[in-house]
């Protein structure tokens, strides 16, 4: 971009006002690779959360269950599974995540081990994640060219989404939930529809913006959600009167056959539900409302008559789903009783609560004090701008504004708009001044990246628990006994609900609850699970008779603090421990129930307490010899 001010009101433009040079291009192509690299660097450097002595462990509770099932599939595809038979044996659960996500991530697996790029399918898939970091931070690049923010508005875009604290986590190594691919989609739907409107003839950006759109929910079935801003946007345009471009009925075609293809292999919809908790026909109906919305109003003006037909579809498209969306709106809102001591579900009055600004801004860096004047300009920005592609941009910052605070798990809907906006604003206000935004942008880009610098690469080097969990980490020795145990008599192990997927990912045995609180099934299960280990052990065996395996561990071995930092309580006042692992650590349990067999155990090195244990049920009721 030269150093000219322009001589229109700032809008995104055709294409980056790339510098005039080849020289100043090369310059600019650097510096987002060096961007790219930042983020690739930062997001491989918390390797002590994945690098156990026997290979890599998964990062974060859900991902020991992706990784199970991803890992699982790279070995052999055809034993991909969307129904886990060793979850609440034997009624079984239908896994709520959506099966492309694995599956694809099971794909790349694979080949990077037929390549010989990894030694080992857990060191392949514990890689995928930081890699993804670079096509983030392309993505950011390209949404900031397409808002005309030229060189210094895009290095600037680039290297805030690098740093920026929630995408060091997301992008970890071992990290191998979603919640990664879902921040690309967020962003490919943002630079794809902005693309497309700066041209709106070309149809191959219009098929584009479908694909990504259908795809999305691939990563996972509430991704729907991402057409909204472009409902918004193009039903605003189309009200107010300006022509909507006809290749919008390529996205359209282009939304609906690609949601079908996903959705179609999906079990949930083959048993025909009608649920936004799984990938059913619920996924595909918005679909099919979007698209006849979105040619409608390709088809002229907004008369009367066409609104009413709009109204329409909205109406019947809606009636069906109403149910659905009150229970989404349940659990963003934080009602749904279940989420409530999960942290990625944490709001910001939780955090600000919790541990004050200081926490609120750990978690989303400086730049969430910009907060209100982002949400007011997108806004002003909405009513105000005329053309498409800024209305669409306007429509997509209010979306993510109002979906940021509810959430710590949302932050991908909205945390490049935390700087992008400032940006763009930016740039308009040195224009309305006649003066080059060259320098404001890159000041703004200066003061940001010098802001948040040291605390991402604090996030990135500071040492963290195995696992992303220090229970994980304390009690990880005792799964290779309890693997072995399974391997030899397959059976169901009674643990705490969030160790159920550290059970599943390691062994071979069945567990009756884990984390998973999305569904009412779920979350019944998760409340057997707490109700078993309230009870006696002996009503524990009289009741659940097909129990094999018992594990249990302190829940008062850590405390962790509002803001995060983990502490060990001296001498373990708090004691938050269930009847049954009370009963089952304490020193004479081996001896007290002969009903079960001792196979593992932990100890305290500075008090010889155990605080993990692992029993097996014996078939005859008699103690066994160890």
């Amino acid at each position: 971009m030269t150093d000219a001010p322009p001589t229109s009101p700032p809008a995104p433009g055709p294409g980056p006002a790339a510098p005039g040079t080849s020289a100043s291009r090369l310059l600019l192509a650097l510096a987002i690779g060096m961007a790219a690299l930042l983020a690739v660097v930062l997001a491989v450097l918390p390797v002590s959360a994945t690098r156990a002595a026997a290979g890599f462990v998964p990062v974060g509770n859900d991902s020991f269950y992706h990784s199970r099932r991803i890992l699982d599939t790279a070995a052999e595809p055809g034993s991909f599974y969307q129904f886990d038979a060793r979850v609440d044996p034997p009624r079984g659960e239908l896994i709520t995540w959506p099966w492309a996500y694995d599956y694809a991530m099971a794909r790349i697996t694979r080949a990077a081990l037929a390549s010989g790029l990894a030694a080992s399918a857990d060191a392949a898939l514990a890689y995928i994640a930081p890699l993804a970091s670079a096509i983030a931070v392309l993505l950011a690049a390209w949404i900031a060219a397409q808002l005309g923010l030229g060189a210094a508005g895009i290095v600037a875009a680039a290297a805030l989404t690098a740093l920026y604290p929630r995408n060091v986590l997301a992008y970890a190594v071992g990290m191998t939930d979603h919640h990664f691919a879902e921040h690309l989609m967020v962003l490919a739907t943002l630079a794809i529809g902005l693309a497309w409107l700066r041209a709106p003839a070309r149809r191959d950006l219009a098929v584009a913006l479908g694909v990504v759109l259908g795809l999305a929910v691939g990563v996972h079935s509430a991704l729907s959600i991402l057409q909204l801003p472009l409902l918004g946007a193009l039903g605003l345009v189309w009200l107010r009167g300006t022509e909507t471009p006809r290749t919008v009925r390529w996205t359209a075609a282009a939304l609906l056959a690609t949601t079908l293809a996903i959705a179609l292999p999906s079990l949930p919809l083959r048993e025909g539900r009608f649920d936004l908790a799984y990938l059913s026909w619920f996924q595909p109906w918005l679909a099919l409302g979007s698209s006849a919305l979105l040619w409608s109003w390709s088809s002229g003006p907004a008369t009367a008559r066409r609104i009413g037909i709009a109204a329409a579809i909205a109406v019947v498209i809606a009636a069906p789903t109403v149910a659905q969306l009150l229970l989404a709106r349940e659990f963003l809102s934080g009602a749904m009783a279940s989420i409530g001591t999960i942290s990625e579900t944490q709001s910001w009055i939780t955090l600000l609560d919790r541990g004050g600004w200081s926490s609120l801004i750990n978690q989303y860096s400086v730049l969430v004090l910009l907060y209100p004047f982002v949400a007011l300009g997108a806004l002003l920005g909405l009513w105000r701008d005329t053309q498409p592609a800024l209305r669409y941009f306007w429509a997509f910052a209010l979306f993510g504004a109002v979906l940021l605070p509810l959430q710590l798990r949302l932050h991908y809907f909205g945390s490049v708009l935390l700087y992008l906006v400032p940006l763009l604003l930016l740039a308009r206000a040195a224009h309305s001044r006649s003066l080059a935004p060259t320098w404001p942008l890159a000041g703004f880009g200066a003061v940001a990246v010098a802001l948040m610098i040291m605390p991402a690469v604090a996030i990135a080097t500071t040492r963290k628990p195995l696992g992303m969990d220090p229970y994980y980490q304390a009690t990880q020795p005792v799964f290779p006994t309890l693997a072995a145990a399974c391997r030899a008599r397959p059976g169901l192990v009674l643990s705490l609900a969030n160790d159920g997927h550290y059970v599943r990912y390691h062994t071979e045995c069945s567990v009756i609850a884990n984390n998973f609180l999305l569904t009412p099934a779920q979350q019944s299960r998760a409340r057997e699970g707490d109700r078993l280990m309230s009870l006696s052990v002996d009503e524990v065996l009289r009741e659940r008779t097909d129990l094999r395996y018992v594990y249990v561990r302190t829940e008062s071995l850590f405390y962790i603090s509002p803001t995060g930092y983990v502490t060990v309580p001296q001498g373990m006042e708090q004691d938050p421990d269930r009847p049954l692992v009370k009963a089952l650590l304490a020193d004479d349990a081996p001896a007290r129930y002969p009903q079960l067999t001792l196979l593992s155990e932990l100890r305290l090195d500075y008090r010889n307490l155990p605080y993990a244990r692992v029993f097996e049920v014996n078939a005859t009721g008699a103690a066994r010899t160890q």
